[in-house]
């Protein structure tokens, strides 16, 4: 694990922290939150309330191993995994005590689980397949706080990794990526709409751009295939505004002169476009959390 104080812009901007004592690999999609609560998992589940400088581990949420956590607030938590050995399976679990219990397996499809990410307490998202054996993969939907899943989308690809994009009208724009067992890129993208009442007022995503144009990466990428799902209310289209560049949305996340909402509590902005500290001093964890956001999910 590596972590930053300042952006993380350059090499030497990060240093190498010691996650899981036990010295165990960690995979798939993490939780980092503005409060500095992070969650990373593997063959252990990692914890640290400190921005990722300080961390403790205990047992993954399933007894072989976990792909990815994602925690949406203190308490509700779900983690994901699966094996591409005999049997091919996959599995997820949901926590409502902020991880120190586990349900059993609350989804067990035929191809392990990469990612999980949640909207809010109600409605997420697990995706994940494998090129493999013939399990395909697909992109999975809850609607009950991960009680219950139901098919979202059968891709047949395996699929590794996804965001989402808030709108001023408390629709979400999810974007779903992974590849197929030929090794192309493809990419998924539906809108969601949920009620103004299950929006935080700290959204981790309220602070970004409209979202990535798809074609473009598209057009970098040969081998990518961009697919859209019939919410998605159209195909990917060429849009010459850089803003909208995945890319340049990452650039944001480097810059302190890009902080906004969440992390306008956190800090002031000073003479030259850029950010300082609000009375914390020199205190390490208020720079993290000037930067954080809220979770991110990474692969």
């Amino acid at each position: 694990m590596f972590a930053t104080t300042n952006g993380g812009r350059n090499a030497e901007d990060w240093t190498a922290v010691l996650a899981d004592p036990t010295g165990g690999w960690l995979a798939g999609n993490f939780t980092f939150r503005s409060d500095l609560e992070a969650f990373v998992t593997g063959s252990s589940l990692c914890h640290s309330a400190t921005g990722g400088f300080d961390w403790t581990s205990r047992t993954s949420a399933d007894p072989v191993f976990d792909n990815g956590v994602w925690f949406t607030d203190p308490l509700y938590g779900w983690s994901g995994g699966g094996q591409i050995s005999a049997p091919i399976s996959g599995w997820v679990h949901r926590s409502t005590d902020g991880g120190a219990s586990w349900s059993g397996r609350v989804l067990e499809p035929a191809y392990p689980i990469r990612a999980v990410m949640f909207l809010d307490r109600t409605t997420g998202f697990a995706v994940g397949g494998t090129r493999f054996g013939g399990a395909g993969g697909g992109i999975w939907l809850s609607t009950d706080g991960g009680v219950g899943w139901e098919l979202d989308e059968d891709t047949g690809s395996e699929m590794m990794a996804l965001d989402w994009q808030t709108h001023p009208d408390t629709s979400v724009t999810i974007w779903c990526v992974g590849f197929t067992a030929d090794l192309q890129g493809v990419i998924y993208k539906k809108t969601h709409l949920r009620p103004a009442t299950d929006r935080n007022p700290c959204d981790q995503h309220a602070d970004r751009a409209a979202g990535p144009d798809l074609g473009r990466h598209a057009d970098k990428n040969p081998n990518m295939v961009v697919q859209s799902d019939s919410l998605a209310n159209g195909h990917a289209h060429a849009d010459p505004d850089a803003n909208h560049d995945r890319h340049a949305n990452a650039n944001r996340y480097l810059d302190p002169r890009q902080d906004a909402q969440c992390r306008a509590s956190y800090t002031v902005p000073d003479a030259n476009g850029g950010c300082l500290l609000a009375n914390a001093g020199d205190d390490r964890h208020a720079v993290v959390r000037r930067m954080a956001g809220d979770a991110r999910t990474s692969v």
